[in-house]
């Protein structure tokens, strides 16, 4: 762990709860809302991005939202190129994706980490008294190289790892000049399980509380878990201010209200179906709730939620349009999760209203929307699937 003089810390505490407690005084940008001109681009690049030459941050400013690694974003290296990225393109924010309540195994070379990426070690050291275990003792690992971390202690809500890890945020953020606009949470959630890949290298069940009953016949950690993520979510607002912006994947904030309004915005990583089986209709009908007035929080603003499939192609498109539809960001990928550049060219221009929908909800369905340039269509069949994805210039009409 690094030492922090107490002088430094003071004042990190005094400028951030000033932030928080006064509406007056930014936490991360301009106030106002950022520019409305769709499509809205986005980027997800979640590798390290250090190695970026002049015409790859010329096309990553383009966008107005972009994604590294909490680690990567707190890199000396890193610096440099996100005040360029800010330069070219001063409407855009860094959002810093990290694993909520997870841990990485360190690297061997840790030496090296230390000077590349700082944070990642510190984090590994705030956090290795609280690895949570299985029925069986075994560490508990609910992804590859992701070790869970403990959200309860002693029978109570583990509050001290809480403060732990929004010290060392608030710490960091203050060293590297506020360089980040907010954070993505990999994932919000309200059940465990051990993935399918792994699952024959974790012995026993989950059980956060070490009282040898399993996660999911244990009602009291389902409890926990839920309570945790969101006093974190609290506590970060506390810290930050209004305007720092919160965005979170997983199924919590789709199917929690409550959850939902504590955050800015929703990060699909498999748009529009999640993985959860849900049909192209289902998937763009859930995005048009979520993004409805008063499901979400506004930060500086406006909501921050971006939809991405990285499946390239007509997914690309499809999230294209959809996000013109509802009113928020999408990102293109094309096999992983790394920004390779753009390949679709669409120029909206700015809305002339909100979506309209013709035909069955159930069944053949339109979702229409105008801009000053055309329209943004999609249509779909009975049994759910797309037919139509397209933006029309009004030359083309």
């Amino acid at each position: 762990m690094r030492y922090w003089p107490p002088i430094l810390i003071a004042a990190a505490l005094l400028i951030f709860s000033c932030a928080a407690e006064d509406p007056s005084v930014p936490s991360g940008g301009d106030q106002t809302e950022v520019r409305r001109f769709y499509p809205e681009k986005g980027i997800l690049h979640d590798l390290a991005f250090l190695s970026w030459d002049a015409e790859k941050i010329r096309e990553a400013s383009e966008a107005d939202m972009i994604i590294f690694p909490v680690a990567c974003c707190f890199s000396p290296d890193a610096l440099d190129i996100i005040a360029e990225l800010k330069r070219l393109n001063p409407h855009t924010v860094i959002l810093g994706k990290h694993t909520i309540l997870g841990v990485n195994p360190l690297w061997p070379d840790t030496n090296r980490l230390k000077l590349t990426r700082p944070y990642e070690i510190d984090y590994y050291e705030t956090v290795e008294d609280d690895w949570s275990y299985t029925t069986a003792g075994d560490t508990l690992m609910l992804w590859s190289d992701i070790i869970f971390l403990k959200p309860v202690i002693n029978g109570e809500l583990n509050r001290p790892l809480i403060t732990d890890l929004l010290d060392l945020m608030q710490q960091y953020q203050i060293e590297f000049g506020n360089v980040l606009d907010g954070v993505v949470y990999d994932y919000l959630m309200h059940s465990l399980y051990i993935n399918y890949a792994i699952r024959d290298r974790v012995e026993g069940e989950p059980d956060l509380d070490s009282d040898g009953i399993p996660f999911e016949d244990d009602p009291d950690e389902a409890g926990y878990l839920i309570e945790w993520q969101r006093e974190y979510i609290n506590e970060m607002r506390n810290r930050f201010g209004d305007d720092f912006i919160l965005v979170a994947n997983g199924p919590l904030p789709q199917n929690n209200a409550e959850i939902a309004g504590l955050l800015n915005g929703l990060f699909f990583e498999a748009f529009p179906n999640n993985n959860r089986g849900y049909t192209d209709r289902e998937g763009l009908l859930r995005l048009l709730r979520f993004q409805e007035e008063g499901y979400l929080r506004k930060a500086r603003g406006r909501t921050w939620t971006i939809v991405t499939n990285n499946d390239g192609g007509q997914n690309n498109l499809f999230c294209c349009i959809a996000s013109m539809l509802a009113g928020c960001f999408y990102t293109e990928l094309h096999g992983s999760s790394a920004f390779e550049g753009w390949t679709l060219d669409i120029t909206a221009g700015t809305p002339r209203g909100e979506y309209t929908m013709e035909g069955d909800i159930d069944g053949v369905l339109w979702v229409k929307r105008r801009f000053s340039r055309g329209e943004a269509r999609i249509s779909f069949i009975q049994i759910g699937a797309r037919w139509i994805v397209k933006f029309e210039e009004d030359s083309m009409l």
